[in-house]
């Protein structure tokens, strides 16, 4: 079993083997609804389209000039249902202010989950 104390021997046994990680600290932003799709993909610049239920996508939320607001991680959970994972950030209240400025028929919250992460190197 790989070492978890020392951030240098973390770094080794993600890059040759697996680590086991609690990131239950994250928060998700679930986004629900007919229009779940279409508002994130307004949310970020990248293409979603061939996003499978159950894939997860790394990707980047960008304000109206392009900036960058945060870099979660995606995951498809169903045909119209997704969650961004996220450290800290405000963007459940920035997908809600997107979504009633677009006019889109969505549920936007913050689930009560404790995500738990296999990061392996393959």
């Amino acid at each position: 079993m790989p070492r978890l104390g020392d951030p240098v021997q973390n770094f080794w046994n993600l890059v040759n083997d697996a680590i086991l990680c609690d990131v239950a600290v994250e928060r998700q932003v679930e986004i629900t609804g007919p229009d779940a799709a279409r508002l994130t993909q307004m949310l970020t610049p990248r293409n979603l389209s061939k996003l499978a239920v159950g894939q997860c996508k790394y990707v980047l939320i960008t304000h109206a000039e392009g900036g960058i607001l945060y870099d979660p991680i995606l995951l498809r959970l169903g045909e119209n249902h997704y969650w961004f994972s996220l450290a800290d950030s405000d963007i459940l209240l920035w997908a809600k202010g997107v979504a009633v400025h677009a006019g889109l028929d969505v549920t936007i919250h913050e689930p009560d989950v404790s995500p738990l992460v296999e990061r392996a190197w393959l």
